[in-house]
């Protein structure tokens, strides 16, 4: 895994995509009375365009912009809840999204991890994710435990390495006792891509599964409901038990999400994490967490999948499974939310 991170950031670096969110900020005089006067230009890693969490980074910097007219806010469309951790430690983003269990594995150097530092929580609790083992309708198997014990010629699709999804459906297959390899030696493929060449090779009839982690109302996942007859795979209890210590939730994606998906499935449960870099001042910080925790009603209306979060959420023990960020936790403090 750090060898595939590694070569994701050096791509990055080379100043590969960038996304400019929600304009360019404002003068002091063009400031609303009362506002903040937290100013500077400060970057959002996010996923790739189309993701829930791109649509997160477009919500969050509304937010930012409407509170600190002097804050520019870049929303960067790439990397995912893996590869988002090493842009904040190594600096070439000051903000990003992540899971909770990934914040501390990153910290705490286990579970395929090297341990890494120079970052801290800003909120957590936004939402809650589940992943999704989304099959076309008609696919051979009901379980991933059949395709395992049939040895099906699965064509599985992921996103790359270095995203959150690509992580836990490694993490998944492993439980059902399949790998890349595994599926490849049985006459299927594995193919690590996009969002959209996911969406279309359902479409077009080439892909059986996918495995990601998904919102209700996931917007990709939609797209490919949308245009392609799916079903959801249930995970089991006992599967959930056997990967229960990285720190996974068990729950069930709601009927309704998709079209096509008429009753709940259950299903491994994530939720997703922000985090700072420990050098962003405290006042920049606090601010920030300010303005996410007063408008979680209207993050909410901005996107269905916010709709959960709310301000006793964002400093939840299960939320929050690193340090806070001193300008979090004085927020907090300050809101008796701790």
């Amino acid at each position: 895994m750090t060898t595939k991170r590694s070569t994701i950031l050096a791509a990055l670096a080379g100043g590969a995509l960038l996304l400019a969110a929600c304009g360019s900020g404002g003068s002091g005089e063009d400031a609303d009375d009362g506002a903040s006067d937290v100013r500077g230009q400060v970057r959002l890693a996010t996923l790739e365009q189309g993701s829930g969490w791109n649509s997160y980074g477009a919500a969050f910097s509304e937010m930012w912009r409407q509170d600190m007219p002097n804050l520019q806010v870049q929303v960067l469309p790439f990397a995912g809840g893996v590869a988002n951790i090493d842009l904040v430690a190594e600096n070439q983003a000051e903000y990003g999204l992540t899971f909770s269990p990934l914040a501390n594995w990153a910290q705490s150097g286990i579970n395929g991890f090297e341990e890494s530092s120079g970052y801290s929580a800003v909120a957590g609790g936004f939402d809650e994710y589940y992943v999704g083992i989304v099959t076309r309708e008609g696919f051979e198997a009901d379980s991933l435990e059949e395709v395992a014990e049939q040895e099906l010629p699965l064509r599985l699709y992921t996103l790359a390495p270095g995203s959150a999804g690509e992580y836990f459906a490694r993490a998944t297959l492993e439980a059902y006792g399949l790998s890349y390899d595994e599926i490849e030696a049985n006459g299927g493929s594995v193919e690590q891509t996009s969002f959209d060449v996911i969406k279309n090779a359902f479409r077009d009839g080439q892909a059986d599964m996918m495995i990601q982690v998904i919102t209700a109302n996931h917007p990709a996942t939609t797209e490919i409901a949308t245009s392609s007859d799916i079903k959801i795979l249930p995970v089991s209890e006992e599967i959930y038990e056997s990967v229960s210590e990285l720190g996974v939730g068990y729950g069930e994606i709601p009927a309704g999400s998709f079209t096509g998906v008429d009753e709940a499935v259950p299903a491994l449960t994530l939720s997703t994490l922000l985090i700072a870099r420990d050098d962003r001042s405290e006042e920049e910080v606090y601010e920030m967490t300010r303005s996410l925790i007063e408008n979680a009603e209207e993050l909410g209306e901005m996107n269905a999948s916010l709709a959960g979060f709310t301000p006793e959420r964002a400093a939840a023990d299960d939320a929050i499974t690193i340090p806070l960020h001193p300008g979090a936790e004085r927020y907090y403090e300050e809101e008796g939310l701790l």
